[in-house]
């Protein structure tokens, strides 16, 4: 479950943390979850479209960034709406699988 892993550090790690650093202390405050959750989104985006190759090369495929930031923001306000990482883990880990049949 390669979701667990990316769930636990980027949901349950960094946008916790930085929720927490906004001082969010009540759900009708929902405009200072935003920019956590833009920041989670862009770093999730971005561990999956750098690339080291075997020359130490390092590349960025913009396609791959747009789609995976896409999809931590949905994920993010998955974990915000839902208080829990449960949910993002099982979307995550079906697209996950649903990727994988689709290649």
């Amino acid at each position: 479950m390669p979701g667990l892993d990316e769930e636990m550090v980027f949901r349950a790690g960094i946008l916790a943390c930085l929720i927490a650093a906004c001082g969010n202390n009540s759900k009708h405050r929902r405009s200072p979850l935003v920019w956590p959750m833009l920041i989670t989104s862009i770093l999730f985006g971005l561990v999956h479209a750098l690339n080291l190759d075997p020359h130490f090369h390092l590349h960025f495929d913009i396609s791959t960034f747009l789609d995976t930031a896409t999809f931590g923001l949905i994920i993010a306000a998955l974990a915000v709406n839902s208080r829990s990482i449960l949910l993002p883990v099982i979307v995550h880990n079906l697209l996950n699988v649903l990727a994988f049949f689709r290649s």
